[in-house]
């Protein structure tokens, strides 16, 4: 899987900037759960910053 959006001078492998993990996490119930969640390099944040809509309302 590649990104359509990286420079030439950046490499283009999802793994190197997208590492999914995993969490614990506490339920209503008192006990834990694990979720998956996803640890991003600088670089891709950036991009998907740089690549969102500014028409859309703003999330708290």
């Amino acid at each position: 899987m590649y990104f359509f959006f990286f420079d030439e001078d950046c490499p283009k492998d999802v793994s190197d900037h997208f590492v999914e993990t995993t969490e614990m996490v506490q339920i209503g119930s008192g006990a834990q759960r694990e979720i998956s969640s996803y640890q991003l390099s600088r670089h891709a944040c950036y991009l998907i910053v740089q690549n969102a809509n500014p028409e859309k309302k703003w999330l708290p």
